[in-house]
């Protein structure tokens, strides 16, 4: 997991697009290869597997860069779909540059930091003070 935190951490030194989207996918290939991992003969790892990891990595590491706030502050005021770089990635990365591999680990970025910010006891399906206990047990 060490490498999968500084391969995203990196991101918050970065200034071209390419650069902070290298680090994306630098980040992608280290969930891909932890998800294969698990995988069998039979199935090999997929979004079932790689997206959860994706999301643990980014609530773990919280690049100031992917955040606009603290980790601590996560749940009340960070708009994750308006996730700086990847904003920046996409206004500034010519998008024929984003039709590859950069373009499906933004995509995948975008997906996380949307289910994200969208996160809540009720999408969770859980009880409410189930989810707070357990959010405040995730902060210690």
């Amino acid at each position: 997991l060490t490498m999968l935190f500084s391969s995203i951490l990196q991101i918050d030194n970065k200034w071209t697009p390419l650069e902070k989207l290298d680090c994306m996918v630098e980040c992608f290939k280290c969930v891909v290869q932890v998800s294969g991992l698990a995988a069998t003969k039979e199935s090999s790892a997929g979004a079932d597997e790689t997206l959860p990891i994706l999301i643990y990595v980014l609530l773990k590491a919280a690049p100031k860069e992917c955040f606009l706030t603290s980790s601590r502050d996560i749940r009340v005021t960070t708009h994750y779909s308006n996730c700086p770089s990847c904003s920046f990635i996409s206004a500034f990365r010519h998008s024929g540059k984003l039709l590859s591999e950069g373009g499906f680990c933004l995509t995948n970025f975008k997906s996380v930091t949307s289910f994200i910010e969208n996160l809540d006891y009720r999408s969770l399906k859980m009880k409410q003070a189930d989810f707070e206990s357990k959010f405040k047990i995730s902060e210690e």
